[in-house]
């Protein structure tokens, strides 16, 4: 595997439950509630890595809208909650950052990313962790907060929630 990702050998989809996220030759597979605390992670690492490059983080809304286009979100099929038989492959996960890469790491697999393909694969992550959501018929509303904080008179605190 490159120690780089190209833009191209990155991608997620839903595939009932489950979302799917390819990585080069690699494909994991974990349930919607945990894609979408990678998608968070995702997410703050690329603006910590934005950060560090000096760019401005970008409008949320223009990034997830520019993508909404691209990929179709499901509507809920059902009422009700339902679960597929198929499982994840991962046990333990982490999303860290370095300079201006975002440093995806699942079990054994360690995979690299420029900050603006990571920004891509927030968008896609978060729309197959809906569409997922939407299968399940799940209609909880979760908030998910993360947060760097670190010497307050250096850095920022920041944060976000979905």
């Amino acid at each position: 595997m490159p120690d780089i990702l190209l833009p191209d050998t990155v991608n997620a989809k839903s595939v009932l439950d489950v979302v799917h996220l390819q990585l080069g030759a690699h494909t994991i597979k974990m349930f919607y509630q945990t894609s979408f605390e990678v998608t968070n992670g995702v997410r703050m690492a690329a603006k910590l890595a934005m950060r560090h490059e000096g760019v401005q983080i970008p409008d949320w809304r223009e990034v997830l809208a520019s993508v909404q286009t691209q990929m179709p979100f499901r509507e809920r099929t059902h009422h009700g909650y339902r679960r597929s038989n198929e499982l994840s492959n991962i046990t333990k996960w982490d999303i860290k950052w370095n300079g201006s890469l975002v440093v995806l790491v699942f079990d054994e697999l360690t995979c690299k990313l420029h900050y603006s393909d990571a920004l891509r694969l927030h968008t896609i992550l978060r729309r197959a962790s809906q569409n997922a959501k939407a299968w399940a018929g799940d209609e909880s509303k979760t908030m998910r907060m993360t947060a760097y904080l670190n010497d307050a008179e250096e850095n920022y605190k920041h944060g976000y929630a979905t």
